[in-house]
């Protein structure tokens, strides 16, 4: 291992696993700074930091799915001799901050659970660009370096993730988590089917759940604390891309219109 990769390990950047992992680079080491958005991953309970919103996005579309145990940003190819030989094969020359080559990293590495019960790994980048026929890139270096460690690889289109109200829907969402609501004491597994009954296109999300608040009684806060819950787990199943809050109507998804809702 080059010296300056096997200081930036001792440190811990690119190490670990699940809970004990730490990203390749963080706010303080990316050349292209952007917004530190620091946060506390709920499937393993270790401070996440992200370069854009985008990325959180994302985070939080595979932060939902079920099947996902850990989501590891910035995941590094650490050996610069297998990533040389493929830009070398290639004819690219490999990145590099000044004279020291850099590892590759994915945006994303997916830790998923697979029905035998075996691990997936999954890898992604957000582009805008793809990995089809023309000149190598270092999109193609990547392909490479994820076939080579059992690593399915895919672009995910950037555009559709950088819309504000994408990222606002999901966090209005994901607010079940700052409020320390326990869903194993909820005691409400009907709720989607309460509300399913009262939604109305023209009715706001208050008064959808103020409805189900005079059927059932308890508080709108309480209720809300469900239905965020049960948006987050998919037991009600709307459209992040559309604005979602207490004051605008729930666009729920129809089976055709799951797009990157559903990836799998």
């Amino acid at each position: 291992m080059l010296p300056h990769i096997a200081a930036r390990v001792e440190r811990g950047f690119g190490c670990g696993s699940r809970s004990t992992y730490r990203g390749w680079e963080d706010f303080r080491t990316r050349s292209n700074k952007g917004s530190a958005r620091n946060f506390e991953c709920s499937l393993t309970g270790r401070r996440v930091d992200l370069p854009s919103a985008a990325h959180l996005a994302y985070f939080f579309l595979q932060e939902r799915r079920s099947a996902v145990r850990s989501i590891e940003q910035c995941f590094p190819f650490l050996d610069i001799a297998e990533s040389l030989a493929i830009c070398a094969e290639f004819g690219l020359v490999h990145q590099a901050k000044g004279l020291r080559p850099e590892p590759y990293t994915l945006d994303f590495l997916l830790r998923e659970s697979a029905q035998d019960g075996s691990t997936r790994f999954q890898g992604r980048t957000l582009s805008s660009s793809d990995a089809g026929p023309g000149a190598f890139s270092e999109l193609d270096v990547i392909q490479e370096l994820c076939k080579r460690h059992g690593v399915t690889w895919r672009i995910v289109p950037l555009a559709p993730l950088q819309d504000a109200t994408l990222l606002d829907s999901l966090l209005f969402a994901r607010a079940w988590i700052r409020e320390r609501f326990d869903p194993d004491r909820s005691g409400d597994d009907e709720f989607p089917s309460k509300f399913l009954e009262v939604h109305r296109g023209g009715l706001t999300l208050k008064e959808c759940l103020e409805a189900v608040v005079r059927r059932t009684g308890g508080s709108l806060g309480r209720a809300t604390s469900i239905f965020r819950h049960a948006v987050w787990t998919g037991r009600i199943d709307v459209d992040f891309t559309k604005e979602l809050s207490l004051r605008a109507p729930v666009e729920l998804l129809t089976g055709d219109r799951h797009g990157l809702h559903s990836e799998r």
